[in-house]
Protein backbone atom coordinates (compact mmCIF):
# COMPACT_ATOMS: atom_id res chain seq x y z
CA UNK A 1 0.00 0.00 0.00
CA UNK A 2 2.60 2.78 0.84
CA UNK A 3 4.75 1.83 -1.95
CA UNK A 4 1.98 2.23 -4.17
CA UNK A 5 1.23 5.69 -2.77
CA UNK A 6 4.72 6.24 -2.73
CA UNK A 7 5.02 5.47 -6.22
CA UNK A 8 2.06 7.78 -7.50
CA UNK A 9 3.44 10.72 -6.05
CA UNK A 10 6.58 10.46 -7.56
CA UNK A 11 5.10 10.23 -11.19
CA UNK A 12 2.75 13.03 -10.50
CA UNK A 13 5.30 14.82 -8.92
CA UNK A 14 7.87 14.38 -12.30
CA UNK A 15 4.94 15.53 -14.34
CA UNK A 16 4.61 18.88 -12.36
CA UNK A 17 8.62 19.22 -13.26
CA UNK A 18 7.86 19.25 -16.08
CA UNK A 19 5.71 21.41 -16.78
CA UNK A 20 7.90 23.94 -14.33
CA UNK A 21 9.44 26.76 -16.19
CA UNK A 22 13.45 27.06 -15.61
CA UNK A 23 14.21 29.49 -12.12
CA UNK A 24 14.38 33.11 -12.64
CA UNK A 25 17.34 34.23 -13.94
CA UNK A 26 18.11 30.73 -14.79
CA UNK A 27 19.24 28.44 -18.17
CA UNK A 28 18.87 25.61 -15.85
CA UNK A 29 16.04 23.67 -15.10
CA UNK A 30 15.15 23.27 -11.80
CA UNK A 31 17.11 21.20 -9.30
CA UNK A 32 16.20 20.63 -5.70
CA UNK A 33 19.72 19.78 -5.18
CA UNK A 34 22.88 19.45 -7.52
CA UNK A 35 22.89 17.05 -9.73
CA UNK A 36 18.69 15.98 -8.47
CA UNK A 37 17.50 17.59 -11.87
CA UNK A 38 14.04 15.92 -13.91
CA UNK A 39 16.20 13.46 -15.35
CA UNK A 40 18.15 11.81 -11.88
CA UNK A 41 14.73 12.13 -10.06
CA UNK A 42 12.64 10.33 -12.50
CA UNK A 43 15.26 7.44 -12.61
CA UNK A 44 14.47 7.41 -8.72
CA UNK A 45 11.40 6.90 -9.66
CA UNK A 46 11.56 4.09 -12.00
CA UNK A 47 13.89 2.06 -9.66
CA UNK A 48 11.37 2.73 -6.87
CA UNK A 49 8.33 1.38 -9.12
CA UNK A 50 11.16 -1.84 -9.94
CA UNK A 51 11.95 -2.66 -6.10
CA UNK A 52 8.10 -2.26 -5.78
CA UNK A 53 7.41 -4.54 -8.40
CA UNK A 54 10.19 -7.33 -7.42
CA UNK A 55 8.52 -6.86 -3.26
CA UNK A 56 4.89 -7.22 -4.70
CA UNK A 57 5.56 -10.36 -5.93
CA UNK A 58 8.03 -11.50 -2.88
CA UNK A 59 5.08 -10.34 -0.28
CA UNK A 60 2.16 -12.48 -2.78
CA UNK A 61 4.53 -15.49 -2.06
CA UNK A 62 5.07 -14.95 1.58
CA UNK A 63 1.71 -14.45 2.07
CA UNK A 64 0.62 -17.75 0.38
CA UNK A 65 3.63 -19.55 2.24
CA UNK A 66 1.69 -17.70 5.70
CA UNK A 67 -1.56 -19.73 4.76
CA UNK A 68 0.43 -23.13 4.43
CA UNK A 69 1.57 -22.54 7.71
CA UNK A 70 -1.62 -22.05 9.68
CA UNK A 71 -2.64 -24.89 7.50
CA UNK A 72 0.21 -27.31 8.99
CA UNK A 73 0.08 -26.00 12.33
CA UNK A 74 -3.89 -26.46 12.58
CA UNK A 75 -2.83 -29.96 11.63
CA UNK A 76 -0.54 -30.19 14.02
CA UNK A 77 -2.63 -28.73 17.04
CA UNK A 78 -5.15 -31.03 15.73
CA UNK A 79 -3.25 -34.36 15.99
CA UNK A 80 -0.98 -33.07 19.49
CA UNK A 81 -4.85 -32.99 21.04
CA UNK A 82 -5.62 -36.05 19.59
CA UNK A 83 -2.78 -37.92 21.14
CA UNK A 84 -3.16 -35.71 24.36
CA UNK A 85 -6.71 -37.46 24.80
CA UNK A 86 -5.64 -41.55 23.89
CA UNK A 87 -2.43 -40.62 26.51
CA UNK A 88 -5.16 -39.60 29.16
CA UNK A 89 -7.29 -42.63 28.08
CA UNK A 90 -4.49 -45.11 28.76
CA UNK A 91 -3.52 -43.85 32.35
CA UNK A 92 -5.75 -43.76 35.11
CA UNK A 93 -6.34 -40.61 37.50
CA UNK A 94 -3.95 -40.28 40.08
CA UNK A 95 -0.72 -42.28 38.03
CA UNK A 96 2.02 -40.00 37.59
CA UNK A 97 1.66 -40.69 34.00
CA UNK A 98 -2.10 -39.36 33.93
CA UNK A 99 -0.69 -35.83 36.21
CA UNK A 100 2.14 -35.33 32.86
CA UNK A 101 -0.51 -35.86 30.52
CA UNK A 102 -3.18 -33.67 32.30
CA UNK A 103 -0.67 -30.86 32.71
CA UNK A 104 -0.13 -30.33 28.92
CA UNK A 105 -2.78 -28.09 27.60
CA UNK A 106 -4.97 -29.20 24.57
CA UNK A 107 -4.70 -25.15 23.16
CA UNK A 108 -1.97 -24.06 22.53
CA UNK A 109 -0.69 -21.21 24.15
CA UNK A 110 -1.33 -17.03 23.48
CA UNK A 111 1.36 -15.60 25.88
CA UNK A 112 4.40 -16.81 27.86
CA UNK A 113 4.27 -18.53 31.27
CA UNK A 114 4.31 -16.80 34.58
CA UNK A 115 6.84 -16.59 37.01
CA UNK A 116 7.81 -20.03 38.04
CA UNK A 117 7.35 -20.75 41.78
CA UNK A 118 9.61 -23.77 43.94
CA UNK A 119 6.81 -24.46 46.18
CA UNK A 120 9.27 -26.90 47.98
CA UNK A 121 13.10 -27.41 48.54
CA UNK A 122 14.30 -30.02 50.74
CA UNK A 123 17.38 -32.53 51.09
CA UNK A 124 15.47 -35.87 51.81
CA UNK A 125 18.53 -37.27 52.46
CA UNK A 126 22.70 -36.97 52.68
CA UNK A 127 23.90 -35.27 49.52
CA UNK A 128 19.56 -35.43 48.10
CA UNK A 129 17.62 -32.68 47.16
CA UNK A 130 13.43 -32.46 46.17
CA UNK A 131 12.44 -29.61 44.57
CA UNK A 132 8.72 -29.01 43.20
CA UNK A 133 7.61 -26.32 41.13
CA UNK A 134 5.32 -24.78 39.00
CA UNK A 135 4.53 -21.97 36.56
CA UNK A 136 0.55 -20.57 35.52
CA UNK A 137 1.14 -21.64 31.29
CA UNK A 138 4.31 -23.63 32.19
CA UNK A 139 4.37 -26.84 30.16
CA UNK A 140 8.16 -27.78 30.50
CA UNK A 141 10.88 -26.50 32.73
CA UNK A 142 14.56 -25.95 33.02
CA UNK A 143 16.27 -26.26 36.60
CA UNK A 144 19.49 -24.27 37.42
CA UNK A 145 21.70 -25.11 40.46
CA UNK A 146 24.72 -23.31 41.52
CA UNK A 147 26.68 -24.94 44.77
CA UNK A 148 28.38 -22.91 46.98
CA UNK A 149 31.96 -23.11 45.06
CA UNK A 150 30.03 -22.40 41.73
CA UNK A 151 30.52 -19.21 40.03
CA UNK A 152 26.91 -19.25 38.51
CA UNK A 153 24.18 -21.62 37.67
CA UNK A 154 24.24 -24.42 35.74
CA UNK A 155 21.30 -25.75 34.04
CA UNK A 156 20.49 -29.48 35.42
CA UNK A 157 17.04 -30.32 34.10
CA UNK A 158 16.46 -29.21 30.13
CA UNK A 159 12.74 -28.59 29.17
CA UNK A 160 11.10 -31.22 31.46
CA UNK A 161 7.71 -31.78 31.78
CA UNK A 162 7.63 -33.22 35.23
CA UNK A 163 7.23 -30.42 38.15
CA UNK A 164 9.64 -32.04 40.38
CA UNK A 165 13.35 -32.69 40.27
CA UNK A 166 15.63 -34.85 42.42
CA UNK A 167 19.23 -34.98 42.67
CA UNK A 168 21.34 -37.02 44.14
CA UNK A 169 25.10 -37.79 45.25
CA UNK A 170 25.73 -33.60 46.42
CA UNK A 171 28.57 -32.99 48.32
CA UNK A 172 27.37 -30.70 51.74
CA UNK A 173 26.95 -27.48 51.59
CA UNK A 174 24.78 -24.52 50.29
CA UNK A 175 23.06 -24.61 46.76
CA UNK A 176 20.54 -22.71 45.54
CA UNK A 177 18.41 -23.26 42.94
CA UNK A 178 15.80 -21.22 40.46
CA UNK A 179 13.26 -22.74 37.81
CA UNK A 180 12.18 -21.04 34.33
CA UNK A 181 8.70 -22.17 32.96
CA UNK A 182 8.44 -22.69 28.93
CA UNK A 183 5.96 -22.75 26.64
CA UNK A 184 5.14 -22.69 22.98
CA UNK A 185 5.64 -18.67 22.59
CA UNK A 186 8.64 -18.72 24.63
CA UNK A 187 10.04 -18.71 28.38
CA UNK A 188 8.68 -16.79 31.52
CA UNK A 189 10.42 -15.10 34.47
CA UNK A 190 13.26 -16.85 36.41
CA UNK A 191 11.80 -18.19 39.95
CA UNK A 192 13.26 -16.79 43.15
CA UNK A 193 15.85 -18.82 44.64
CA UNK A 194 15.12 -21.47 46.80
CA UNK A 195 18.12 -22.51 48.74
CA UNK A 196 19.04 -26.18 50.09
CA UNK A 197 21.65 -27.21 52.52
CA UNK A 198 22.56 -30.58 51.86
CA UNK A 199 24.47 -32.22 54.51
Amino acid sequence: MHGRVTVARGEATSALRGQLPNPPVSAHPFEAWTGMNKAAFDAVVTATKTNYSGFAAVDQDFQVAEGDLHKQTETLEDFTTGAIIIGRAQFLPGTTEREVIDAIPTEPASQPPAQAVISAATSPAAGAVHLEFDAERGTEFDVLQKGATDPDFVLVADKTIAREYDATGLIPGNYDFKVIGRNSQGAGPESAVSTVLVT
